[in-house]
């Protein structure tokens, strides 16, 4: 039996100070961070703010902190079918044991990524939906299993070609059918879907799901950080995010020198409610085997 996850009781007033309401206020519009409406008792809603920019930078850095969750959960973890298999995280340090229900409550998809050589569904992309609508902490199930070619995984001339593990958001508003990589010399990235995945010191927009020529290489790591995909299943990702999944999701926290924990733990206001903006209902899950356990379902 799942042990009952505990709800966030220790509101972070320390992060987001009245400096951080200001901010918010600024960037949704409204005249102060007091007087910012909550649809609900559950989030604070900050309505049209962009990812892009300044003043979103300002807003992170008051959200890096060495502690900011409130979280204390109580929960095994995500687990899915796929393939007539029970796919569950191996260990605590799994990101799949990271993932709590408050988290799934607010997405619709995981794009599951198994970034190693070997083991459960290696170098695949899988997409999973909930089993039960109403209750996202329940195994989910997989629709689609695609070939991918993550990093190479080794130092090279322009970079450390990695794909980074962990828990991620889509950028919202970063779906770019005609990219051209910058650090490539401009080799074609058809159908980008990018990552929202940055420090303070940088946009970091260089992971994205996209499209490759190299169909041959698909199934092993032969990219320089990125997911690639055939070209028709990333204009199936492309078009099927942009279509079907625009909705509410959680600004996800940093840590203390100013990165993503990617741990998926979410950021909070004074009052203990997570921060929410519009963006892509697709979370991204990237894992190594060696924390997957697969057995019969």
């Amino acid at each position: 039996m799942r042990r009952q996850f505990k709800q966030p009781l220790l509101p972070l007033g320390s992060l987001l100070s009245a400096t951080a309401g200001l901010v918010l206020a600024a960037l949704a519009g409204i005249a102060s961070a007091q007087q910012a409406p909550a649809t609900n008792s559950v989030e604070t809603q900050v309505a049209g703010l962009s990812l892009g920019g300044d003043s979103m930078q300002a807003l992170f850095s008051q959200l890096a902190s060495k502690d900011q969750s409130p979280i204390d959960a109580y929960y095994p973890g995500l687990s899915f079918r796929a393939d007539g298999k029970l796919i569950e995280p191996a260990s605590p340090n799994a990101y799949l044991a990271k993932i709590t229900p408050e988290l799934l409550q607010h997405y619709e998809l995981i794009l599951f990524v198994n970034k190693s050589n070997s083991g459960p569904f290696a170098q695949r992309l899988i997409w999973l939906k909930p089993s039960d609508p109403d209750d996202h902490a329940k195994p989910w199930e997989a629709t689609k299993i695609w070939k991918v070619s993550t990093g190479r995984e080794r130092k090279e001339k322009e970079a450390f070609t990695t794909t980074p593990p962990g828990i991620f958001n889509l950028h919202p508003t970063r779906q770019i059918k005609d990219y051209r990589s910058r650090l490539y010399k401009g080799a074609k990235m058809p159908y980008s879907v990018f990552l929202d995945y940055r420090t303070l010191r940088s946009k970091g927009y260089g992971i994205a799901f996209h499209a490759t020529g190299a169909v041959g290489n698909l199934g092993r790591r032969a990219s320089g950080g990125c997911i690639r995909l055939r070209y028709n299943n990333a204009r199936t990702l492309f078009e099927t995010l942009r279509a079907d999944y625009r909705g509410r999701i959680p600004v996800m926290e940093m840590a203390a020198d100013g990165k993503w924990t990617r741990e998926g733990r979410m950021a909070y206001d004074e009052r203990g409610l997570p921060i929410m903006i519009t963006g892509l209902k697709a979370l991204v899950i990237i894992e190594e085997s060696e924390n997957l356990v697969a057995s019969a379902n």
